[in-house]
């Protein structure tokens, strides 16, 4: 994939779905579509309505148990895992951060970190 770096991000899926990979094959998310084209983004709903699953099924971070059929495009190309770490970041619901540093001080560090 030819990454550039746009301006905004734009991410899309197309008849997404997500279900475990085990006998009873659990439907997680079921042939959902949508997009996000960029700026400040909040994904908003009741416990166990799917957000988290969602994230991590755009940023190919599903547990190994769990699979996923549809189209996923990042700037209307599909996509690796690789691809989606080069142009952005996700942290993950669990993840442990520095309680002594603000907000703006912890995502200052993380692009540090990251940025060239």
């Amino acid at each position: 994939m030819d990454i550039s770096h746009p301006k905004y991000l734009k991410i899309s899926w197309q008849d997404l779905h997500v279900f475990t990979n085990d006998k009873k094959k659990k439907n997680l998310l079921n042939k959902i579509s949508g997009k996000i084209n960029g700026g400040f983004t909040a994904i908003m709903g009741s416990s166990g309505s799917g957000k988290s699953t969602l994230l991590n099924t755009l940023s190919y971070r599903l547990d190994p148990n769990i699979k996923n059929t549809g189209q996923l495009l990042l700037n209307d190309k599909e996509y690796t895992q690789s691809d989606f770490k080069l142009m952005a970041g996700y942290v993950m619901q669990k993840d442990i951060l520095n309680p002594d540093l603000t907000v703006e001080e912890t995502l200052y560090y993380n692009s540090k970190l990251r940025l060239p």
